[in-house]
């Protein structure tokens, strides 16, 4: 039958033409969002914080997902873990800088394809048609990049104290000792230098960072230089460890371009380590005599101390005189005695000799034990009151308990 010239099955595979592209075109135009075109793919970057820190999320496109819409940047703490951020198929560029909490610090990004794989700074990302300059290729479309940022906690050194070792220049040896006071990262003290008797022994102040372990150091000015001496201030690395329960530091000295600095060439190695604390103040009594020798350059003298104690505080007097003990003399002194390191300076002289030329000192004696026998070992320096020793002087000390 025919209607106006128009077959009925006609009209039928018309009307069905028609409601496919229907169909097809309400597809397509779900698929349609705002600020593009995609057939229903987007990208999508999703960042994971392993530890305590935070990441900064800079895209060049604005987020059309369900976190973050329109942001093109934000922060991704430790509690938001994971942060997703998704664009269209579009070219896109991210930044993603890790900032680490206070204690912790970055260690390295993780992916699974590899993009910015053990990088331990800011990961910087493109897609395909952005790659170059520099650029990671972020490569692929329709998959979803998962970036893994990992911080661990910083191991808090407490490096406060008295260190003491060697210090090598090609195959001589000096004796080397440290005074450490830390404040966070910073570092001051007072590094003393001698040959391995004690003699020349001559001391300058430091400053500088201990950071990861690792100790940057350099000589600030000289406290004494002990005549005929020719030591230099020097400048170096030292690297932090702990051996059977010893803390220790090993490293290079090298130049310091600085008046006093040692010189362009000069270098070799340094190995100190810190005296491990067997007792407490209350624990270890002190009081009583020792006797042994003080050091002056190759000049030895008798050395005799009797020490009262009273928790921390120490007083008493010390004995000096020639090694036959002609020209003996004798004066009080104070100090506290804390962590097995004994400080100390002298107040007034009980008796001066006739002829004789002592005069009062002050410095650090660390204790130790020895087979049974208890020692004090350190040195002694310039103390600046009436009656006390010049600048440029100072020596060794080594006392044992009667």
């Amino acid at each position: 039958m025919l209607l106006s010239g128009v077959s009925f099955k006609s009209v039928k595979f018309k009307w069905a033409i028609n409601i496919f592209l229907l169909v097809v075109f309400a597809l397509l135009l779900s698929s349609c969002t705002t600020g593009g075109f995609s057939i229903g793919y987007k990208n999508n970057i999703s960042v994971i914080i392993a530890g305590q820190g935070s990441i900064e999320v800079i895209s060049s496109l604005e987020g059309d997902g369900a976190d973050h819409p329109g942001a093109k940047k934000f922060n991704c703490t430790a509690s938001d873990s994971p942060c997703n951020h998704e664009f269209l198929i579009t070219p896109v560029e991210y930044t993603l800088i890790p900032t680490a909490d206070a204690g912790s610090k970055f260690v390295g990004w993780t992916n699974e394809d590899g993009y910015c794989q053990g990088q331990t700074g800011t990961c910087e990302l493109k897609t395909p048609e952005q790659e170059g300059n520099g650029y990671t290729k972020l490569g692929g479309f329709s998959k979803q990049r998962v970036f893994t940022a990992t911080f661990e906690e910083v191991k808090s050194t407490d490096i406060s104290g008295t260190w003491t070792g060697i210090a090598t220049s090609g195959s001589a040896e000096y004796f080397y000792s440290w005074e450490i006071n830390q404040s966070q990262e910073n570092v001051t003290g007072v590094i003393t230098i001698a040959q391995r008797d004690k003699s020349l022994l001559s001391s300058y102040e430091f400053a500088g960072t201990f950071k990861d372990d690792v100790l940057q150091f350099e000589g600030t000015k000289f406290i004494n230089l002990a005549d005929g001496a020719g030591w230099c201030m020097t400048k170096g690395t030292l690297n932090y460890k702990a051996v059977n329960g010893e803390d220790r530091f090993e490293g290079i000295w090298g130049p310091h371009a600085i008046q006093g600095g040692c010189p362009e060439g000069s270098g070799g190695g340094i190995k100190l380590a810190k005296p491990t604390s067997k007792s407490t103040t209350t624990e270890l009594d002190i009081s009583g005599t020792w006797t042994g020798i003080a050091t002056s350059g190759p000049a030895e003298f008798f050395y005799s101390w009797d020490i009262n104690q009273i928790k921390e505080n120490v007083t008493g007097v010390i004995t000096i005189g020639q090694r036959d003990k002609s020209l003996l003399s004798s004066y009080e002194f104070s100090g506290t005695f804390k962590d097995d390191v004994l400080s100390f300076e002298g107040t007034r002289f009980v008796n001066l000799a006739d002829g004789a030329t002592w005069c009062m000192t002050k410095g650090d004696l660390n204790y130790k034990s020895v087979n049974g026998e208890e020692k004090f070992e350190g040195t002694w320096g310039p103390h600046a009151i009436q009656g006390g020793c010049p600048e440029g002087s100072g020596g060794g000390v080594e006392i044992t308990k009667e």
